[in-house]
């Protein structure tokens, strides 16, 4: 909360699988966070996530056509256009390895 400089556990009830290395935007549009990719224990995610703060709740956004799992890109939203871009990352074979 900005006006009382405090955090506050939001602890939605259903939420993406923990990971690092993934791509954040905010999409001032939907007034709503998006998700894409990462990594956990030697696997990467292709999966794009969507949070309302509003509702405190993940939606799984399960879109037909997306780019192969990755790690470490980028992703930005472009207001003029209402899309979302996703720049760079790596992705990675069944093992921990990058390619």
């Amino acid at each position: 909360d900005l006006d009382t400089n405090s955090w506050a556990n939001m602890n939605p009830v259903a939420a993406p699988p923990p990971r690092d290395q993934h791509a954040v935007a905010y999409d001032s549009q939907s007034d709503r966070t998006i998700l894409f990719g990462g990594f956990t224990s030697g696997s990467a995610f292709g999966d794009t996530w969507a949070y309302d703060l509003e509702t405190n709740a993940w939606t799984d956004m399960a879109p037909a056509t997306r780019p192969p799992a990755r790690v470490g890109g980028q992703l930005v939203y472009d207001v003029k256009s209402d899309l979302l871009i996703l720049f760079g990352g790596h992705r990675v074979d069944g093992g921990s390895n990058l390619i």
